[in-house]
């Protein structure tokens, strides 16, 4: 869970479908407790994964 991941530290993760099958692998890095996170995907996959990203950002969170 995020909220157990230190600062500056990696946890491996993986970007989930509707039905729990994986879209695709990624690193999470804690930047700033609680408010930047950075996420590190696979270059080949970057397009889809950040289009995946935009369509399920329902809480309107600030990305770049």
């Amino acid at each position: 869970m995020l909220q157990n991941l230190a600062l500056v530290k990696a946890q491996y993760s993986s970007l989930t479908n509707e039905n729990g099958g994986i879209v695709d692998d990624l690193l999470i890095y804690c930047i700033e407790e609680n408010k930047v996170y950075m996420l590190v995907v696979n270059a080949s996959n970057i397009e889809k994964d950040w289009e995946w990203i935009m369509r399920h950002n329902t809480n309107a969170v600030e990305m770049r």
